[in-house]
């Protein structure tokens, strides 16, 4: 049985916000230097909007980003699309109506979709000349967590993550614990549940990672970045044997998920949870105590426990 809460994201911001809707940052932060530069991640691979969904997904794969930004003919940036716009489109949410409409009952098809069907159109982005504590305003702001960077022209240059900010900077130590800043009561799903309920969960409450519990025991991690790697890796066309999207749903989660799920005590600084992340580069952490799962840490919750602590 799955555990359905507020759509946590909402929660999430709104923590760190000051009655006037601005974020509270601590002095860490205007000691910074101003110029984005040294966050701005370049090597993300960019699309246009005729670009297959299928093409998307391996740009996700290969880079390793779960989010790609959508381009003109000009080097503009006219939308993006995340792991979980996709999940969106296979079954998870409202964009699984563009599926059933055109009767796309093969994997095939679907993938050949042009994204700009399931892209978001006008984005928002910020500029190369914009202070670190505007960029973190903005994005606490509209509760994203990668944000494309454009030049003076509007011309993309990049983007900036939650991970490339947490890595720019959390230190070994910052004085904040993972239990003050740490998600608890943890959506999970079960290993046996097929992955189109798992997308569903996944699109109802905001949340783009969740722990599988076997037998009561915590098994595995699925996320939007698992399912969009099991399709840009092309796994997907050597596991369903009648390669249907209705084929695809009814899968368990057990076939998608990652076993190798990293946790950390909720006793220790954000710093080491900060470090733990950018070595192994993955989003999130479980929180475990004495073998009981106590909460789930993301890099946006280390971010925000960054700025505001």
């Amino acid at each position: 049985m799955v555990k359905v809460y507020v759509y946590r994201r909402i929660r999430e911001r709104n923590r760190w916000l000051r009655s006037d809707g601005t974020p509270n940052f601590n002095d860490r932060i205007h000691k910074k230097p101003s110029e984005l530069q040294p966050v701005i991640l370049r090597d993300v691979p960019a699309a246009s909007e005729q670009t297959p969904i299928l093409k998307v997904t391996e740009l996700m794969y290969e880079s390793g980003y779960r989010i790609i930004p959508i381009l003109s003919s000009k080097d503009l940036v006219s939308g993006v699309v995340t792991g979980m716009d996709i999940i969106d489109y296979l079954g998870g949410g409202p964009r699984y109506n563009i599926i059933l409409s055109r009767n796309l009952n093969s994997v095939y098809d679907a993938l050949d979709v042009p994204v700009d069907n399931v892209m978001r159109n006008n984005p928002v982005t910020v500029s190369t000349d914009m202070t670190l504590p505007q960029l973190l305003e903005v994005m606490i702001k509209y509760g994203i967590g990668a944000v494309p960077v454009t030049d003076k022209d509007g011309k993309y240059v990049g983007l900036v993550t939650e991970r490339s900010l947490i890595k720019y900077l959390t230190g070994k130590v910052t004085g904040v614990l993972v239990k003050d800043v740490m998600t608890e009561n943890v959506i999970y799903v079960t290993a046996d549940m097929s992955l189109g309920k798992a997308m569903k969960t996944m699109i109802n409450t905001g949340v783009r990672r969740l722990p599988v519990v076997k037998d009561g025991i915590v098994a595995g991690m699925l996320s939007c970045k698992d399912i969009t790697g099991f399709i840009g890796s092309h796994k997907v066309f050597t596991v369903l044997k009648r390669k249907t999207i209705d084929e695809l749903l009814d899968l368990p989660v057990s076939d998608v998920m990652r076993t190798d799920v990293l946790t950390i005590s909720p006793e220790a600084d954000i710093g080491e949870a900060a470090s733990i992340m950018n070595v192994k580069k993955v989003g999130s952490l479980l929180v475990i105590q004495e073998g009981e799962l106590k909460g789930i840490i993301t890099a946006r919750d280390i971010l925000y426990g960054t700025v505001a602590g």
